[in-house]
Order: structure tokens, then C-alpha cells, then sequence
């Protein structure tokens, strides 16, 4: 199941009806798998503590994991010197951006404050704050994780310059695009896609 947007309301929360239709689903022994762009510990407590629930696909596919253990069952990521070319691409654009690594997703403080002007629904923001960890600088951070990358969003205030950096990155076969609401881009490796 996807959450947001499909499963969960626009509060990002899980109605009381959905919970007992997955609970009855789990009773029935149908498998719920969490499906989401988010890391693991950035999907609401009503859904990753549901007891039952065995599987996640997170990142947008680009990790499938064993809740209970942590065990990674499989997994899509950039390698480092992609994910950095990636990360340095962004600063040719008017974007906000951050990035998945090492199971934590890492923003800039420059942006959090400002996300109004970067196309951040202002219900989201808040989940957008309480998944990120601040640094001061993203890319650098990347660096000093030295490991793939799982991840990496644009956000755009401008229509315009979102289109600019799509066709940009289209150009790039190392990658695939996605995206969740108008105002952003969610990059993964090739492979790592909710479906696949």
C-alpha cells in the first residue's frame, strides 16, 4: 500500500476505518506492506507500529527492509561519485534539496526555514522537519557518510525552474524521476521504484 495520498489522509494520518480494514486484512493472513518515499522511522506510528506488519518497501523502492530486524531484503541505491554529481546539479537550479544516506535523510537549515518559497505545502512542512536531520551543509555531509546514496529530492517554488531541471535531468540515464506533489522531483537509481 502507498501512504501518502492513498492510504493515509491529508493529515497524513491513518483513519480509524482504514486500521481496521488492515487489521482484518492481517486476520485474513494477507501480507500489509508499507509502501512510501519515506525512510522507515519517518512513517507515521500508526502504521510502522501496527502490529503485523512484516515488510516495507521505503525510499521510493530503493530499500526493501524487514521491520522487526532492520534486515535490508534488498536494495537500489547511488553509488557515492553519482549521488554527489547529483547533489552538485542542484545548485544550477532555484532549489531546495536534500538526500537519503545510510538510512537518514539530511536537509539544510538554509532551506527548512524557508520552505514557503520552495513549494512546500505548509502541511507538509512538518513532515518534512520531523524526517530531516539539519546540517549545514548536505552535499558535504554526503561526503563524510562516504556510502550510496538512497535518495535525493528537489523542491521548487517555481513551476518553470522545476521543468528546467527535469529536462536536465532526464538527459541523465543514471537515474529515475519521480514525484510526489507539483513542486518537487524525487530522484532514485534505476530499480528502485515503489512498483518494481
Amino acid at each position: 500500500l502507498d501512504l501518502d495520498g492513498t492510504l493515509l489522509d491529508s493529515r497524513k494520518c491513518l483513519s480509524q476505518r482504514n486500521y481496521a480494514v488492515l487489521q482484518e486484512c492481517m486476520r485474513r493472513g494477507i501480507e500489509i506492506v508499507p509502501c512510501t518515499g519515506r525512510i522507515w522511522q519517518g512513517v507515521p506510528d500508526s502504521v510502522r507500529l501496527m502490529p503485523g506488519i512484516h515488510y516495507a518497501i521505503t525510499i521510493n523502492g530503493a530499500v526493501v527492509e524487514q521491520v522487526e530486524t532492520g534486515d535490508i531484503l534488498d536494495e537500489r541505491k547511488f553509488p557515492l561519485e553519482t549521488a554527489l554529481e547529483i547533489l552538485e546539479l542542484a545548485k544550477s537550479f532555484d532549489t531546495m534539496y536534500d538526500a537519503y544516506a545510510g538510512g537518514q535523510a539530511f536537509g539544510e537549515a538554509r532551506f527548512m526555514d524557508h520552505m514557503d518559497r520552495y513549494g512546500i505545502p505548509s502541511q507538509l512542512q512538518s513532515m518534512v522537519r520531523s524526517t530531516r536531520q539539519v546540517v549545514p551543509d548536505v552535499i558535504a555531509k554526503v561526503r563524510e557518510l562516504n556510502c550510496p546514496v538512497e535518495k535525493i529530492n528537489y523542491f521548487f517554488g517555481d513551476l518553470d525552474e522545476r521543468m528546467r531541471a527535469r529536462k536536465a535531468l532526464e538527459q541523465r540515464e543514471d537515474l529515475v524521476i519521480s514525484a510526489s506533489f507539483p513542486y518537487n522531483l524525487e530522484l532514485n537509481t534505476p530499480g528502485a521504484t515503489k512498483g518494481e
